[in-house]
Parts: structure tokens; sequence; C-alpha cells
């Protein structure tokens, strides 16, 4: 059946417009007004708060369980390429904004396409499953031919999906993010933030980290990733300083361990809210058994 001609019927034929009330079930006004309104119902009629707020649950709710799992699909597809976007920004391909884009701003603008689409896109479901020559050429699967609504199926579609699809994915997704961790040295707000363990947390620490002075409880910490351990070898630590306007560094600090053994090590470099700590920037470097492991720039600032 033509969706022109669906609506074309509905205007004109009573019984039709009836069956197709009876169809919808609660809040079929609603609907109605929306699709009679619209110069082309099937593409757009209005938008729905309900499926903007509760995009998944709202799909389901009303039967529309195709769209509730590409949803859930779309979202998967985010957090999967995640570990990837956090890595072309960890190595400058991408700016930072992008972390912020792919996993805040693309999810909500799905949820605001649903919002755009949902009138639309139930009209057409409607269409499908109400359709006496579409019902009397094949027989569906009752689960896909019901109509109303359902908050069983708003719950419990939703649910699995996110037990049996999201949980999985995420988990796949966050072994990603651990094992794209590069070696090397990280400095990281203690008291703020727990020890990098993945690229996504390294990639929003940034390039170059800056901390303010005086912040309460925040100590500047440093955290050595290495592709071995150290072996209670010597594990030797040195700090430099220079203001903005200098060229040469400072060596203020040089301490040597021996303590360690596994290949994650964590320091506290200097105390954000300690009076003695200088503004300007800072480099740190790290050697084992002399050997240079890595090293990392920060910044401390009013």
């Amino acid at each position: 059946m033509e969706k022109n001609y669906f609506i074309q019927r509905f205007n004109n034929d009573e019984h039709f417009s009836s069956e197709i009330t009876s169809f919808i079930g609660e809040n079929s006004t609603y609907y109605l007004n929306k699709w009679k309104r619209s110069n082309n119902p099937t593409k757009y009629a209005g938008w729905n708060w309900a499926a903007f707020i509760f995009t998944p649950f709202f799909l389901a709710y009303r039967h529309m369980y195709v769209l509730s799992f590409l949803y859930f699909l779309s979202i998967s597809f985010i957090l999967l390429l995640n570990p990837s976007i956090s890595y072309f920004i960890y190595i400058n391909v991408f700016p930072e904004i992008i972390q912020v884009m792919w996993i805040d701003i693309i999810p909500f603008f799905i949820h605001i396409f649903f919002g755009f689409k949902a009138n639309a896109f139930y009209l057409n479901h409607v269409i499908r499953r109400s359709s006496s020559e579409e019902t009397n050429r094949k027989t569906n699967v009752p689960l896909f031919n019901r109509s109303g609504r359902s908050w069983i199926s708003a719950i419990s579609l939703p649910l699995a999906l996110m037990i049996f699809f999201i949980l999985p994915i995420y988990g796949v997704g966050n072994w990603i993010d651990k094992q794209m961790m590069p070696t090397g040295v990280y400095v990281y707000p203690g008291g703020l933030l727990d020890p990098p363990e993945t690229i996504t947390d390294v990639s929003r620490l940034g390039h170059i980290p800056t901390f303010k002075k005086y912040e309460t409880n925040i100590t500047i910490q440093l955290l050595y990733m290495g592709d071995r351990n150290v072996e209670n070898k010597e594990f030797h630590v040195v700090l430099h300083h220079r203001q903005k306007d200098q060229t040469e560094w400072e060596t203020i600090q040089s301490q040597t361990y021996t303590f360690f053994s596994s290949n994650s090590v964590v320091l506290t470099l200097l105390e954000a809210d300690d009076p003695l700590t200088e503004v300007g920037e800072y480099l740190v470097e790290v050697y084992i058994e002399d050997i240079h492991v890595g090293e990392r720039r920060f910044i401390v600032e009013m």
C-alpha cells in the first residue's frame, strides 16, 4: 500500500480510520493529529519528547523493535570505536574536542534524530502492520505484529539488549582501551583522578597537563607504565623547572628508588597547594639503570 494512499484513505474511510485508531491504542489522538497536520507525515510529523528522552524504551514500548536494536547497535559502534578515537587524539591526528563529540555529542544527536523522526517512524510501522493487504499476503511473527503499546516490551527488550549486547560490547571496548595504552611517563592530578589505565584516560590528560596552584587536595602524580617489570632496579626520577619566558631547565629534584618491582610505578611529584610549588613549566624524566625510559612536560599556573 502506498503511503500517500494510506493518508488519503484514512481521511476518507471511516472504517479504515477506526481500525488504525484501534491499532494505535492509547494516545491515538496525539499521533493522528501529528500525522494530519504534516504535509509528508511518513518523513516528518512533529517532535516527540518521549522518543528524544527515552529513545530505546519508547521504540520498544511502541513495538518498533528493529529501530530499538539499531539504536543499541549505534551505541555499541561508538563504544567499540572510542579507543581508536582516543589513540588518534593521543598521537595528535585528532583534536581533543573530538573525544567529547564522539562520546557525548554524537549520542545526543542520535536522541535528537529519534525525537524528530519517531512520529514518522511510527506511522510507517502502523502502515506496515495494519494494512489488510499486507496482512493477507503474509503472516508475521506474533512478536513483530503486535499493536498498541507494551510496558513489558518497553522494559524487557532494552534491558535484554543492554545485558546481552551492550555490556559485552562495553567489556570488549574496555579491554581494547587498556591494550592500546602506550608505555611511557604520564602526569595526572592525584586526589581528582585515579592513575590512567586506558588510552582514553591518557588522551583526556592532554599532551601537556596543566595544574592550578593552590588547588586544594590535589597532588601532581607521576605514573610510569613500562613493557616489562622494573625488578628492583634503580628507578631514577629527575624533575626540572623553568619559567615560561626561560629556555634553560633548572633541576629541582632528583630521586632514586630501588624497591619497585612491577611494570607500573606511581609517585608524588608535587603538592599543588604547597606555597613552595612554583608556577611555570616542568619536565620530569625517568631512568631505569641510567637508561632513559620516558619523560613528560606539565604546567603549573595560577
